[in-house]
């Protein structure tokens, strides 16, 4: 078995041991939680090479290869370990300037880019976004900060975190035909980066429309 990882997918390729006519392969994959791993995904193909996309940075997967014949399905050759790399490791915090012998550290630098929204019915939209470039994320302890509100309101929005590998939010319960702001920054240890704004509004009726940030 030969594996190529990077930060959300692995290509695997492997050679043919069996002596007999292979109908498909079979590559098992879970994720691993402490010490046990979480129910298996599985992925059957008819060739010796196949690439498993949608993993997570920094988390670890066990993978399974069988085979199927006209005999049945194999046991497991081997079990292979790999934890997904960051994206980023080699990451490089800006410094903006040492006083008195103290890092001082930069809240990010880059709004997160390609910011759209998708109504889900009258009271939903999901919104998604890119990733912003490593470089520009300048610190440690990092997530995405989301804020929506009605436009024009003067209370102060609640903030919702969201995972630094989720590039993804769900607003339920909105009311229908009403605009709404959605804003989403790059957070670390020092505060916000700049935002993304968009402006849409649900629909009094159940219908999809999609609005995109360039």
């Amino acid at each position: 078995m030969h594996s190529t990882v990077q930060s959300t997918q692995i290509t695997m390729t492997w050679r043919s041991s069996s002596t007999d006519y292979v109908n498909a392969y079979t590559v098992s994959y879970s994720r691993v939680s402490g010490c046990t791993a979480v129910p298996s995904s599985d992925v059957t193909i008819a060739t010796t090479i196949t690439t498993i996309t949608g993993l997570q940075e920094n988390i670890g997967y066990r993978f399974r290869l069988t085979t199927t014949n006209s005999a049945g399905t194999s046991t497991p050759d081997a079990v292979y370990e790999y934890t997904m790399p960051s994206a980023c490791k080699n990451e490089r915090y800006a410094i903006m300037s040492v006083i008195s012998r103290s890092i001082i550290l930069v809240v990010p630098s880059e709004a997160p880019p390609q910011l759209m929204l998708q109504q889900l019915g009258t009271t939903t939209f999901t919104a998604t976004w890119e990733r912003e470039s490593c470089l520009s994320r300048n610190g440690p302890n990092q997530h995405y900060s989301v804020r929506y509100y009605e436009t024009g309101s003067t209370s102060i929005p609640q903030t919702t975190n969201v995972d630094i590998n989720s590039r993804t939010f769900t607003a339920n319960s909105l009311t229908p035909a009403t605009s709404y702001t959605f804003k989403v920054a790059f957070t670390n240890s020092i505060g916000n980066g700049p935002f993304s704004t968009l402006t849409m509004s649900t629909l009094g009726y159940d219908c999809k429309s999609l609005l995109r940030y360039i």
